[in-house]
């Protein structure tokens, strides 16, 4: 397991002790490439332990929401993840280094 590097997590929770995570990243173009596999490294580890997102109310253990954009070269990518235990417990191992 690695730290993260480009992306940084901002974490809400509801009343019923859903959390959702939340990162926006968008680093130099020279990054881009590094900002993916990030990402894409994340998400492999959390399907291999958690399952295949999906939603909560169906009984899911996580949920995701990825949207990506490329302008002048430069990637931005936006994740929001949310889930409860399972998910926290995962994403601890990935902290911020």
């Amino acid at each position: 397991m690695r730290n993260l590097v480009y992306l940084d997590f901002d974490v809400c929770e509801d009343t019923d002790g859903l959390q959702t995570w939340s990162a926006l990243a968008s680093p130099a173009a020279v990054h881009s490439a590094l900002l993916q596999a990030e990402v894409q490294a994340l998400i492999e580890d959390l399907k291999a332990h958690l399952g295949e997102p999906g939603p909560i109310d169906d009984g899911h253990a996580w949920d995701m929401a990825l949207e990506s954009e490329t302008e002048d070269a430069r990637l931005t990518i936006s994740l929001h993840l949310s889930g409860s235990q399972a998910l926290r417990e995962r994403l601890s191992l990935w902290q911020a280094g």
